[in-house]
């Protein structure tokens, strides 16, 4: 109060506030806080409310002028400052009472609460409740009251108010902020801060504890938070630290040693972390730790000190536990927290400037050490004298001990926190003896092995038999870690071990821990994938540092690899496997890839395949029943990652290891198997050993299928190979159970089969090189099954088989081939000849039979309630389809084309794994070209679809008497027959076809995938080319598809009308494709007659409607392709209708039956809004377009038919008028666009008609213009489709009633759009051209060319309107019109073109009409004489245009469209007004300059072999292309007039030579340009080449070397 009353405001009733009347509320809170005592709590509770209150009311006092200070900026308000240094040295004050006393309240309480044995509350004085601490470990005191909160609030607010006080101001900090002070607070404060999160400052009710928590931790992070401020002089003097006046110093406010903070922040700190911290605790422990990394690198401490304060245990165990806690399974690089701690470690622990010249001594004495030990060993008679020198020796030692042993006595502590911390210890520590040896002068080849020595210190203490028995993952995880490190800074290396092979000793001894330990057994190890995982991971990482660590023990660490397998292999099937399995497996790949690649260098295959085999036997030798290890095995060879590192491996073998491969295949299937003739016991193979032997088989499949044939000695070795293999294993395997037919499954017969197929294929690829004579003969026991299984239908299921008759056919193909080219070149026509032939075609027929049976097994079981079908047979049939369809049936052809059609099944189908395969292929094999140039696929395709889709309308159909025909007709399409009936009769019997016949109940689910699958395989025929289908086949399949298109939509399944609707859609899309293909150009008579086709129209009409009436949202691409595909069908009928009649009856008949239907549409009553239009428009347009089709063939002439189409015509317009009236079918947007579109194409086909087909009537075609104006009006700019129409429209308005008012309505249009519109051009031009007389023209053209800015289209537009103009108008009148502004025209655009205004965003399209409106100009020159002036304000122009020769060589080049019309421009004057240019070489030249530099300013990317990337080629590398092939024709065509310009062009050679000097320009762009400089170097003469010599420097001189050599070599011409 009495330093209160000494500033110059000291009361408010002494003096006048400073400010306003709030500053004496203020003042009066103040007072009241002043006189509230030292300890508040002894208030009487008014006095302790109004105490409250006045808290309360500072800290929003603070906070209100702190955000008022952001937004003002003005951080030096002295009132606030004043009220800061009173409020908080009083609440620091209050803050360190209330940490003295809270812990004598808290033992107070636990004594109290002990002796009576019940549970209290504590409470504060005033009441309040105190919070216990959820940790009892913890050292965190209670919190206690709402004071207690309020106090850090108001703490937090002040200190943020100090942040932002200047440097005069400051100084009163280090008063109040004394490290004393804060040595008892920020402890507290960092304890308290831990449980706090995220606070909602909008929350009026917060509660006092989350309100502590959040302010102590806002306070803490102020506090230790390092930043740059002005120090002013401080006056603590429990500090002996000192700052001088003005300096700048980065620290923080709380600066105690690094021991203090981790002792009394650090350690606690870590202690009260929650388990899962939450972001704010861990935005704490960040700054905590940033603020020690900042303390111990700016404060300059003592090295030694700082390492003795981090290397004790319980610093690395909490440095460990934050380490963990703060990475994830996700993480790839380490997080914040993780960095601090390396730096900490780095920095604290094995500083290259501090430490490591200490840690490297000790472990050079301890190597040394433990080198001498066996030497003292082999000496126990020493002398006295030596022990004496010894003792003495030992004890000069010990008393130079160094303080970094502590950090290596801590490394034989096996906790496992601190186990867990040694990887990141050991990559700081090579890290910096890195950095370490580049610093020596000198070589540090004595200190070479410490990398190593550190790894061997921290590996030893992990190898002990009491860790690894209880603590093994940890121990194998942090021993992983650690070898990795070893690889990753290459501390180990085989070449640079001593000559005792300590480190590789060393090494091997964890390798014999890993494979003879009791926890390495399979049975341990199966419980415990974890242990497994990390088993591998470790071995791996050894064989990358010495594969010479395994080499003997290969078999065992391939054992180990695969003892996981009942974990993996255990559970269902169906169920998916677990994380850790996975993990499990990922790690055995990429083991097994890693010994697959060190032995492929090292050209040790054959060891390696050894090892696997004996690894396979292994199991079964041990006597476990069990086989899921081989299983595993084998799966793990069908990995990819293992796959093709086997491929890789083999393909590089050189034949010495080749022979071994299978040197080692023959023994182990001879041992296995019992091959060995010498053997008595013949007995077959036992059931546990089937497994094995399957897995073998699958290695030598994969090996087999890796072997690459380069060349004829490789081919002569490798088929030697082959066939001894072939007679020594596969015909013994066969031979062994082809005797007795119970055992004709058994495992020896199908791997039999599978090595011969395999075989067969590897002895093709010698055959190349070698000639077909050394083909494979296949054993008796194969070609005995291959009989059996001919005859037997039943035995195709094996896999084995199918794949052995795919490489037969194949292997027979090859022999056909080479039968038929012998007889061709013997020319024998003896049939005596060819016996080898039929016996090939014999033999395919028999096995095309054979494979064909697999999809006719299909079929078979599709019926099958087994949702896990395998499809594996029909899988072979397809990937050999082109091979066995020469020899297969019609029927077998069918039912595999069915099989792959059922297999394409929607992608939303929820299929099991097979199938998903199955659709694949069938995919696969359905879009592969090769596939459909199959005749007999190609051919037979769509009509498959259609048979597969019958056979799912066959069950759904009731087979009534009224509908009994239609069953008939579609049963004898699914058994791939065509029903007899005529056209005409088909369509009578669907006419009376009941729509209500379907079967009920049916499962609407399954009925509906049904549905979609059957769309969705013909959606797939559709996208496929028709005109593979005969003419016949044409006609069959349309006929087809209009029956069941008419049967698909007459059904009406209530809410399966949506999938029902697609599936119509897609019939009539397949439908319309076939039909307008080149071969159904003569099927105008499909439909028989015109009843026919009237019956066919009105279904059409009939179900359209229907459709649409459904209100099934079908999506608009669906509408579209329904809408699209029965426009045409409709055309397509009208066309045949008029075409039947063939007498002017008939004629009347047909056009009175489409009046018919029109009038039956236009006269139907309450129709539905959904009804609509959109079929009454779809009718007018087929109406339209067919009668248009037939009159353009001369079928309607004569004057009835003109009064037919009139007829026609009004009726169309009256089905228009329908649908303008009616709502369309949906309010929806997508709806109304659809509706929008076809009115107006319709609006647009009948003003089309109607000048074809005479039509007067002038009022229809006013309301018709009418109408298009004012949706011209209504139509938005965004809708691009709609007003695309609408220009249809206006194109056909044109044409129907030309009149001058639409050149305005076509001139503000093409404005609008600001880009070119075909339709809108050709709609300009057809009336310029015909339709404006001389006058109209005449005022058109000077709207156009007037310079006066009038409301009316941009200057682009014009330019572009006159260039349209002068390019198409050729009449004579228009032309003399055109003459009379020829002038003008030129000024306006001499206008656009002086100046270029480059800020604009559309100059570059302005600048390219220009041009264009110049090229148009010199062209015409019965609208414009250029006068001699003109081509040179024309080169100006384009020289201002293209940039000049001021342009930066380092700014881009000019577009390409700008250059290109540049560069015609100069072309045509030179071609045109040649002789005008003579005066103005100049200019010509000076426009040469531009177009050469804009050239050389393309910077080409080039990859760095030197070839062009290909994804960026296509844009720089064509936009060269462009200007150079256009700067060329310039040039040539100056080659013509060299008399002129040649003294002048040696300038532009020699700069292209000086550009070439800078070596800066691509090669790309200098080969572009060479031809265009070999045709300026055409017009030299002998006296122009010594000029540009004598003008060029040495350099510049090589350069042109070349360039004069390549022209006459590549350009110059040479004669004879």
């Amino acid at each position: 109060k009495r330093q209160w009353e000494d500033e110059p405001f000291a009361h408010p009733q002494q003096q006048q506030p400073p400010h306003n009347h709030k500053n004496v509320v203020l003042m009066d809170h103040l007072i009241s806080f002043v006189d509230g005592g030292n300890h508040p709590k002894s208030l009487p509770p008014p006095q302790a409310t109004a105490f409250l209150e006045s808290l309360e009311y500072l800290y929003q006092y603070l906070l209100q002028q702190q955000q008022q200070r952001k937004e003002e900026d003005d951080p030096n308000d002295p009132f606030t400052m004043q009220v800061t240094q009173l409020v908080l040295p009083w609440v620091i004050r209050q803050l360190i009472h209330e940490i003295t006393i809270l812990p004598q309240q808290n033992d107070t309480t636990t004594t109290t609460t002990t002796s009576n044995s019940t549970e209290t509350t504590p409470k504060d004085p005033h009441g309040d409740m105190v919070m216990e601490p959820k940790d009892e470990s913890t050292t965190m005191p209670k919190i206690g009251g709402v004071s207690f909160g309020l106090y850090w609030k108001l703490l937090h607010v002040s200190l943020e108010t100090v942040l932002s006080w200047s440097s005069h101001v400051s100084g009163v900090v280090s008063s109040i902020l004394t490290q004393s002070v804060l040595t008892k607070l920020v402890p507290f404060m960092a304890l308290l801060a831990i449980p706090g999160g995220a606070k909602d400052d909008n929350d009026d009710h917060e509660d006092s504890t989350t309100s502590c928590h959040f302010h102590a931790a806002q306070a803490y992070q102020i506090l230790v938070n390092t930043q740059r401020r002005d120090a002013a002089p401080t006056t603590d003097t429990s500090d002996n630290t000192r700052s001088p006046t003005g300096s700048t110093e980065t620290t923080a406010l709380f600066r105690p040693n690094l021991e203090v903070a981790v002792q009394s922040i650090l350690l606690p700190l870590v202690q009260a972390l929650p388990e899962e911290p939450n972001p704010t605790a861990v935005v704490l422990v960040q700054q905590t730790l940033q603020w020690m990394l900042d303390a111990m690198i700016l404060s300059r401490g003592n090295p030694k000190t700082i390492f003795q304060t981090l290397v004790q245990p319980p610093v690395l165990v909490a440095l460990s536990q934050l380490y963990q806690s703060s990475s994830s399974h996700q993480q790839t690089t380490p997080s914040a927290i993780q960095k601090l701690i390396r730096q900490m470690m780095s920095h604290g622990l094995v500083s290259s400037n501090h430490h490591m010249e200490g840690l490297l001594s000790i472990l050079k004495q301890r190597s040394t050490t433990t080198k001498k030990q066996p030497q003292q060993q082999q000496q126990p008679n020493a002398s006295p004298k030596n022990n004496n020198q010894n003792r003495n020796k030992k004890k000069t030692e010990s008393q130079y001990r160094m303080y970094q042993e502590e950090l290596l006595s801590r490394l034989t502590n096996q906790d496992p926190d601190l186990v867990r911390i040694w990887p990141v210890l050991l990559d700081e520590f090579l890290s910096q003896w890195t950095v370490y040896r580049s610093l020596q002068k000198k070589s540090s080849g004595s200190h070479a092995p410490a990398g190593f020595a550190m790894y061997k210190a921290m590996a030893t203490p992990l190898l002990s038999e009491e860790t690894w028995n209880h603590q093994a993952h940890v121990l194998l995880q942090s021993l992983r870690q650690l070898t990795e490190l070893l690889i990753a800074h290459t501390a180990y290396l085989p070449s640079q071990d001593d000559h005792e092979q300590s480190q590789t000793k060393f090494l091997q001894r964890i390798v014999t821990r890993l494979l003879e330990s009791p926890q390495a057994s399979p049975v341990a190890l199966i419980t415990n994938v974890d242990h497994l995982s990390d088993s591998i991971a470790l071995l791996q990482k050894l064989t990358q540092l010495n594969h010479t660590l395994i080499h003997e023990k290969l078999v065992e660490a391939i054992l180990l690899s695969c003892a996981g397998a009942l974990q993996i292999h255990g559970t269902d099937d169906e169920s998916s496997p677990s994380s850790s399995s996975i993990l499990l497996l990922d790690t055995m790949e990429q083991f097994w890839c890693c010994l697959i690649k060190t032995y492929q260098k090292l050209r040790q295959q054959r060891h390696l395949i050894q090892s696997f085999l004996c690894a396979i036997s292994a199991w079964h030798e041990k006597g476990d029943p069990s086989p899921a290890h081989p299983t595993l095995m084998g799966s793990l060879l069908q990995r990819p990652l293992v796959v093709s590192a086997l491929e890789r491996a083999m393909e590089t073998s050189p034949m010495s290891e080749i022979q071994g491969t299978f040197a080692a295949l023959e023994g182990w299937f001879s041992k296995q198997c019992q091959l060995n003739d010498d053997e008595e016991d013949q007995t077959p193979l036992f059931v546990e050993n089937t497994t094995v032997v399957r897995v073998g088989v699958e290695l030598a499949v994969l090996l087999f299928r890796s072997i690459r044939v380069s060349n004829e000695a490789s081919a002569l070795a490798t088929s030697q190979l082959v066939k001894s293999f072939t007679q020594r294993v596969v015909g013994k395997l066969s031979d062994r159970v082809s005797n007795d037919d119970a055992t004709i499954d058994s495992i020896n017969m199908q791997s039999a089969l599978k090595l011969c197929a395999w075989l067969i294929q590897l002895q093709e690829q010698c055959a190349f090189w070698l000639g077909r004579e050394h083909q494979l003969e296949i054993p008796s026991g194969i070609e005995t099954e291959i009989a059996r299984c001919t005859k037997n239908p039943s035995r195709h299921k094996e896999e084995s088989m199918m794949l052995l008759v795919c490489h037969r056919l194949q292997q027979i193909a090859y022999l056909v081939h080479d039968e038929e080219l012998a007889l061709l070149q013997k020319r024998v026509d003896d049939d005596s000849q060819s016996d080898k032939l039929k016996q090939f075609h014999m033999e395919g027929e028999e096995l095309a039979a054979l494979l064909t049976s697999a999809a006719e097994h299909e079929i078979d079981s599709s019926t099958s309630s087994s949702a896990h079908r395998k499809r594996r047979g029909w899988l072979y049939t397809a990937k050999c389809a082109h091979l066995w369809a020469v020899y297969a049936k019609d029927s077998a052809i069918d039912n595999f084309l069915d099989l792959v059609l059922s297999s394409l099944v929607s992608p939303s189908k929820n299929t099991n794994p097979h199938d998903k395969e199955a659709r694949q292929v069938a995919m696969e094999l359905l879009q592969d070209m090769s596939f459909l140039d199959v005749n007999v696929f190609g051919r037979r395709l769509h009509m498959a679809s259609l048979f597969r889709l019958s056979k799912w309308l066959v069950p759904l159909i009731d087979a009534n008497e009224k509908d009994s025909q239609v069953l008939g007709m579609l049963e004898s399409v699914s058994r791939q027959e065509f029903f007899p009936e005529s056209t005409g009769e088909m369509i009578e019997i669907l006419s009376s076809f009941d729509p209500r016949c379907l079967k009920q109940p049916i499962h609407s689910t399954e009925l509906e995938q049904s549905i979609n699958d059957a769309a969705f395989s013909l959606n797939f025929v559709n996208e496929l080319p028709t005109n593979m289908l005969e003419t016949a086949d044409v006609e069959s399949y349309a006929k087809m598809a209009i029956f069941m298109e008419w049967v698909v939509a007459s059904l009406d399944c209530g809410d399966l009308s949506k999938p029902l609707i697609a599936l119509s859609c897609t019939l009539r899309v397949s439908l319309a494709q076939p039909i307008f293909a080149p071969k159904g150009d003569s099927l105008n008579m499909i439909l028989g007659n015109h009843r026919n086709a009237l019956s066919y129209m009105k279904h059409l009409q009939t179900s359209t409607s229907k459709m649409l009436e459904s209100k099934q949202d079908v999506g608009p691409q669906i509408l579209q392709e329904l809408l699209s595909s029965t426009e045409k069908l409709m055309t397509l009928a009208c066309r045949q209708l008029i075409c039947c009649a063939v007498d002017e009856g008939q004629l009347q008949i047909a056009f009175g039956g489409i009046s018919a239907l029109a009038k039956n549409h236009i006269r139907k009553e309450n129709r539905d809004a959904s009804d609509t239009s959109l079929d009454g428009f779809l009718t007018a347009r087929g109406f339209i377009a067919g009668a248009e089709d037939t009159r353009r063939t001369g079928c309607l002439e004569g004057e009835s038919c003109q009064s037919l189409l009139l007829e026609l015509w009004a009726q169309c317009f009256q089905l228009f008028q329908l649908g303008g009236l009616v709502d369309q079918m949906s309010t929806t947007g997508e709806a109304t666009k659809i509706h929008e579109k076809y009115e107006n194409l319709v609006l647009g086909d009948l003003l089309s008609s109607a000048k074809k087909w005479n039509v007067h009537d002038m009022q229809r075609l006013q309301e018709m213009e009418s109408s298009i104006k004012s949706k011209l009006v209504k139509c938005s700019l965004e809708d691009e489709d709609t007003r695309r129409t609408l220009y249809y429209c206006l194109g056909s308005m044109v044409q129907a009633q030309p009149s001058f008012s639409q050149i305005e309505i076509i001139i503000n249009e093409i404005s609008k759009t600001n880009k070119t519109n075909q339709l809108l051009e050709a709609a300009f031009c057809d009336l310029m051209n015909d339709h404006l007389n001389s006058d109209e023209i005449n005022t058109v053209v000077q709207k156009l060319v007037s310079f006066e800015d009038y409301d009316g289209p941009s200057i682009l537009t014009r330019i572009r309107l006159i260039v349209l103009a002068l390019d198409t108008v050729k009449g004579i009148s228009v032309t003399e019109t055109l003459s009379k502004w020829g002038r003008q025209i030129f000024q306006l655009a001499i206008r656009k073109m002086c100046p270029i205004d480059r800020s604009d965003p559309s100059w570059e399209g302005e600048v390219v009409e220009t041009v264009h409106l110049f090229q148009a100009l010199i062209r015409r020159k019965d609208v414009l004489v250029l006068c001699d002036k003109d081509p040179a304000v024309i080169l100006c122009c384009l020289n201002a245009a293209v940039g000049g020769g001021l342009t930066h060589r380092d700014s881009p080049p000019v577009s390409t469209p700008i250059f290109v019309g540049c560069c015609k421009t100069v072309l045509l004057l030179v071609q045109r007004c040649s002789k005008q240019l003579y005066p103005c070489v100049h200019s010509v030249i000076s426009v040469m300059y531009s177009f050469l530099h804009s050239c050389l300013r393309f910077k080409v990317p080039v990859h760095p072999s030197g070839s062009f990337r290909s994804t960026e080629k296509s844009a720089a590398s064509i936009s060269l292309t462009a200007c150079s092939n256009e700067f060329t024709r310039l040039c040539e065509s100056l080659v013509a007039h060299r008399e002129v310009y040649k003294k002048h062009v040696v300038g532009v050679v020699l700069d292209f030579v000086h550009h070439l000097g800078r070596r800066d320009t691509p090669l790309a762009v200098k080969n572009a340009l060479l031809p265009a400089i070999h045709c300026l170097l055409d017009m030299f003469s002998i006296h122009e080449t010594k000029q540009l010599n004598a003008m060029m420097d040495t350099q510049c001189k090589s350069m042109f070397r070349s360039i004069y050599q390549s022209y006459r070599k590549l350009h110059a011409y040479k004669g004879s």
